[in-house]
Parts: structure tokens; C-alpha cells; sequence
């Protein structure tokens, strides 16, 4: 007959294994996000760079003739 320890050992052991595969998602889930986010500034920032090099070429063109 199983005893109150054995049940209590066997539930705990149950608990870790969960927690523990619940903290490497959740690790792994802020790694992907931080990535995204780095990878999102990181194109929005070309997107703003590109953006003023162009307005600043053509006010260049623009007033480089009077």
C-alpha cells in the first residue's frame, strides 16, 4: 500500500518537473521577444536613417539651383 510519504514525494516531483518546463518557456518566450523587438528598432531605425538621407538629398537638389 503506497504510503502519505510516497504520494507526497511523487507530487512533488510532479510540481518541479512543471515549474521547471514552465521556466524554461517563459525564458525562451522573453528571449523571442526581446529579439523581435531588437530586430523591429533595429529596421525601424534604417527606415528613419534612409527617410532623411532622402528628404535631405532632394532639399539639396531643390535649392542647389537658386
Amino acid at each position: 500500500m503506497e504510503s502519505e510519504r510516497d504520494r507526497r514525494f511523487a507530487l512533488e516531483g510532479f510540481v518541479r518537473y512543471h515549474d521547471d518546463r514552465i521556466w524554461k518557456q517563459t525564458q525562451k518566450l522573453v528571449r523571442e521577444e526581446k529579439e523581435a523587438i531588437t530586430k523591429m528598432a533595429v529596421t525601424f531605425t534604417a527606415i528613419r536613417i534612409t527617410a532623411m538621407l532622402l528628404i535631405s538629398w532632394f532639399a539639396l537638389h531643390k535649392y542647389s539651383g537658386q
